[in-house]
Protein backbone atom coordinates (compact mmCIF):
# COMPACT_ATOMS: atom_id res chain seq x y z
CA UNK A 1 0.00 0.00 0.00
CA UNK A 2 3.12 2.25 0.85
CA UNK A 3 4.25 1.86 -2.36
CA UNK A 4 1.38 2.22 -4.38
CA UNK A 5 0.82 5.64 -2.70
CA UNK A 6 4.72 6.57 -3.61
CA UNK A 7 4.30 5.80 -6.93
CA UNK A 8 0.95 7.75 -7.34
CA UNK A 9 2.04 10.59 -5.35
CA UNK A 10 5.31 10.56 -7.69
CA UNK A 11 3.03 10.51 -11.15
CA UNK A 12 1.01 13.18 -9.40
CA UNK A 13 4.34 15.27 -8.97
CA UNK A 14 5.52 14.21 -12.83
CA UNK A 15 2.35 15.85 -13.78
CA UNK A 16 2.36 18.96 -12.30
CA UNK A 17 5.81 19.93 -13.05
CA UNK A 18 5.53 19.05 -16.71
CA UNK A 19 1.52 21.13 -16.50
CA UNK A 20 3.93 24.02 -15.54
CA UNK A 21 5.84 24.74 -18.93
CA UNK A 22 7.60 27.91 -19.00
CA UNK A 23 5.81 30.98 -21.12
CA UNK A 24 7.90 32.92 -23.47
CA UNK A 25 6.58 35.70 -25.23
CA UNK A 26 8.03 36.55 -28.54
CA UNK A 27 7.22 40.30 -29.19
CA UNK A 28 7.32 41.21 -33.39
CA UNK A 29 7.85 45.17 -33.33
CA UNK A 30 6.92 47.04 -36.37
CA UNK A 31 9.76 49.59 -36.56
CA UNK A 32 9.17 50.76 -40.02
CA UNK A 33 8.82 55.10 -40.46
CA UNK A 34 5.37 54.48 -41.70
CA UNK A 35 4.62 53.95 -37.56
CA UNK A 36 5.37 57.21 -37.57
CA UNK A 37 3.01 58.76 -39.70
CA UNK A 38 5.50 58.69 -43.16
CA UNK A 39 3.93 59.51 -46.24
CA UNK A 40 0.33 60.21 -44.43
CA UNK A 41 0.08 57.18 -42.23
CA UNK A 42 -1.36 57.58 -39.21
CA UNK A 43 1.27 58.41 -36.50
CA UNK A 44 0.38 55.38 -33.96
CA UNK A 45 4.40 54.62 -32.33
CA UNK A 46 3.52 56.46 -29.02
CA UNK A 47 0.54 54.27 -28.76
CA UNK A 48 2.18 51.30 -29.98
CA UNK A 49 5.11 51.59 -27.76
CA UNK A 50 2.64 52.19 -24.95
CA UNK A 51 0.54 49.39 -25.56
CA UNK A 52 3.85 47.11 -26.07
CA UNK A 53 5.15 48.59 -22.10
CA UNK A 54 1.67 47.93 -20.81
CA UNK A 55 1.31 44.18 -21.89
CA UNK A 56 5.25 43.46 -21.09
CA UNK A 57 4.27 44.86 -17.37
CA UNK A 58 1.32 42.61 -16.59
CA UNK A 59 3.35 39.43 -17.60
CA UNK A 60 4.83 37.16 -14.58
CA UNK A 61 8.10 38.08 -13.03
CA UNK A 62 9.34 34.41 -14.31
CA UNK A 63 8.38 35.03 -17.72
CA UNK A 64 11.23 34.73 -20.58
CA UNK A 65 10.38 37.46 -23.76
CA UNK A 66 12.47 37.62 -26.67
CA UNK A 67 11.66 41.49 -28.58
CA UNK A 68 12.39 40.99 -32.44
CA UNK A 69 12.18 44.46 -33.50
CA UNK A 70 11.90 44.25 -37.67
CA UNK A 71 11.51 46.49 -40.78
CA UNK A 72 12.57 45.07 -43.80
CA UNK A 73 14.89 42.96 -45.49
CA UNK A 74 17.95 43.60 -43.22
CA UNK A 75 17.31 41.91 -39.61
CA UNK A 76 17.90 44.16 -36.59
CA UNK A 77 19.50 42.28 -33.71
CA UNK A 78 16.49 40.52 -31.42
CA UNK A 79 17.07 40.56 -27.53
CA UNK A 80 16.04 38.71 -24.83
CA UNK A 81 14.80 39.03 -21.07
CA UNK A 82 13.47 37.64 -17.94
CA UNK A 83 10.30 39.96 -17.46
CA UNK A 84 11.55 40.25 -13.97
CA UNK A 85 14.72 42.20 -15.66
CA UNK A 86 12.23 44.34 -17.49
CA UNK A 87 13.87 47.90 -18.47
CA UNK A 88 11.58 49.73 -20.74
CA UNK A 89 13.79 52.16 -21.10
CA UNK A 90 16.31 50.29 -22.74
CA UNK A 91 13.45 48.58 -25.29
CA UNK A 92 12.15 52.31 -26.36
CA UNK A 93 15.58 52.96 -27.08
CA UNK A 94 15.70 50.16 -29.25
CA UNK A 95 12.97 51.15 -30.91
CA UNK A 96 13.90 54.65 -31.73
CA UNK A 97 17.39 53.84 -32.61
CA UNK A 98 15.92 52.34 -36.14
CA UNK A 99 12.52 53.70 -36.92
CA UNK A 100 13.37 56.36 -38.73
CA UNK A 101 15.34 54.74 -41.50
CA UNK A 102 12.79 54.47 -44.29
CA UNK A 103 12.60 50.77 -45.52
CA UNK A 104 9.50 47.82 -45.86
CA UNK A 105 7.41 45.98 -43.39
CA UNK A 106 8.50 42.36 -43.83
CA UNK A 107 6.44 40.55 -41.66
CA UNK A 108 7.17 36.97 -43.32
CA UNK A 109 11.18 37.27 -42.22
CA UNK A 110 9.95 38.26 -38.71
CA UNK A 111 7.81 35.87 -38.38
CA UNK A 112 10.09 33.16 -39.82
CA UNK A 113 12.88 34.38 -37.13
CA UNK A 114 10.17 34.03 -34.25
CA UNK A 115 9.46 30.79 -34.86
CA UNK A 116 13.19 29.74 -35.64
CA UNK A 117 13.83 30.88 -31.79
CA UNK A 118 10.82 29.19 -30.09
CA UNK A 119 11.57 27.67 -26.87
CA UNK A 120 10.57 23.93 -27.30
CA UNK A 121 10.36 23.49 -23.78
CA UNK A 122 8.08 26.29 -22.52
CA UNK A 123 4.42 27.70 -24.35
CA UNK A 124 5.71 30.36 -26.80
CA UNK A 125 3.41 33.44 -27.67
CA UNK A 126 3.72 35.40 -30.62
CA UNK A 127 2.86 38.83 -30.28
CA UNK A 128 2.74 41.37 -33.68
CA UNK A 129 2.56 44.69 -33.50
CA UNK A 130 2.00 46.63 -36.86
CA UNK A 131 0.49 49.31 -38.53
CA UNK A 132 0.20 47.31 -42.27
CA UNK A 133 1.10 44.56 -44.48
CA UNK A 134 3.90 43.24 -45.66
CA UNK A 135 4.78 45.09 -48.39
CA UNK A 136 7.81 43.12 -49.54
CA UNK A 137 6.77 38.86 -49.82
CA UNK A 138 2.74 39.98 -50.01
CA UNK A 139 -0.45 39.16 -47.50
CA UNK A 140 -0.90 35.88 -49.16
CA UNK A 141 2.60 34.45 -48.13
CA UNK A 142 1.92 35.95 -44.30
CA UNK A 143 -1.15 34.31 -44.52
CA UNK A 144 0.63 30.59 -45.50
CA UNK A 145 3.19 31.22 -42.97
CA UNK A 146 0.31 31.69 -39.86
CA UNK A 147 -2.32 29.42 -40.86
CA UNK A 148 -0.32 26.40 -41.33
CA UNK A 149 1.63 26.69 -38.46
CA UNK A 150 -1.23 27.27 -36.01
CA UNK A 151 -2.26 23.32 -36.99
CA UNK A 152 1.42 22.04 -35.64
CA UNK A 153 0.99 19.75 -32.85
CA UNK A 154 2.71 19.98 -29.88
CA UNK A 155 3.49 23.44 -30.03
CA UNK A 156 1.04 26.23 -28.44
CA UNK A 157 0.58 28.81 -30.96
CA UNK A 158 -0.82 32.30 -30.39
CA UNK A 159 -1.08 35.81 -32.20
CA UNK A 160 -1.98 39.08 -31.16
CA UNK A 161 -2.38 41.31 -34.00
CA UNK A 162 -2.48 45.13 -33.27
CA UNK A 163 -3.65 47.02 -35.96
CA UNK A 164 -3.41 50.87 -34.05
CA UNK A 165 -4.55 53.15 -37.00
CA UNK A 166 -8.15 53.50 -35.41
CA UNK A 167 -6.58 54.56 -32.40
CA UNK A 168 -3.83 57.23 -33.41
Amino acid sequence: MRKLLTCLLLVFALCTVKAQKETQYIYLFDCTTSMKGFKGAPDIIDKAKECLKRDIEQKTDNCDILFIPFQGSNPLPPFSFRRVDFDWASVEKRIDEVIDNPTNTDIVSAWDRAVKAFNPHAQNVLYLYTDGNDNVHGAKAVADMILPSQADEGVAWFLEKYVLKDQA
